[in-house]
This record gives C-alpha cells, structure tokens and sequence, in this order.
C-alpha cells in the first residue's frame, strides 16, 4: 500500500467531516438568536437592583452578538423613587454604551419620563 500524504488530512479518512460541518453550521448560525429574537426582561425585586443582572448579560455579550440585537431589548426594572416599574429598551450596543457611560436613563422613553414629571 502506498502512502498518501494528503489523505491524512482527509475528512473521510480522519472522520472529521462532522467536526468541520458543525464549525461551519456554528460559524453560520451562532448570531440566529440575537437577530431574531426578542429579549424581554421584568425585573421587579427592590431589594435587587435590575441593573446589575441586565449589565452582566450585556457584558457577556460579543461585539457581533451586540450588533446583531435588534430594538427587541427590552426590560421593565423597578425604580425605588417612583415605586413603580420603569420600562427600558434599545439595542444591545446602545445598551453597551449606556452602561460604559452609566447612564441607564438615555434608555428610558421620553414617555414614560414625562408621564412621572422627569421632563
């Protein structure tokens, strides 16, 4: 039997075809979620602010998964100076920007501000 270099790196012969197929179908689908998903957080516990859980998901997030998140970010977290639930929303990079600036409140509808006397 001869000896074939280029077969050692074959697919077929080192059965690493379903390695290769699963990087690809990851490579191609890993930002499904993010694009077509919604992400809808209430998050009402006053003895825990909201912000920290929302800004570790955040921060766990790539770039491309930040990106790839649509106007479809959205939570409700209670506010202990209204005593009510606030909504937020906005994209996953805004949201990104909004806690590297610590300013959370850029993400509240201009609404829901004029509605409790804020503006």
């Amino acid at each position: 039997m001869d000896f074939d270099p280029g077969q050692i790196f074959s697919f077929q012969r080192c059965n690493l075809g379903l390695v290769a197929t699963s990087h690809q179908l990851y490579a191609e689908t890993a930002l499904l979620p993010y694009k077509l998903g919604s992400f809808k957080k209430f998050l009402h516990r006053p003895e825990a602010p909201w912000e920290v859980y929302v800004r570790a998901f955040i921060g766990r997030r790539s770039e491309e998964q930040l990106r790839a998140m649509g106007e479809e970010f959205e939570v409700v977290g209670w506010d202990p100076k209204t005593r009510d639930n606030r909504p937020y929303w906005g994209t996953g990079v805004q949201w990104a920007d909004a806690f590297a600036k610590d300013d959370v409140e850029a993400l509240c509808p201009e609404w829901y501000r004029r509605r409790v006397g804020e503006i």
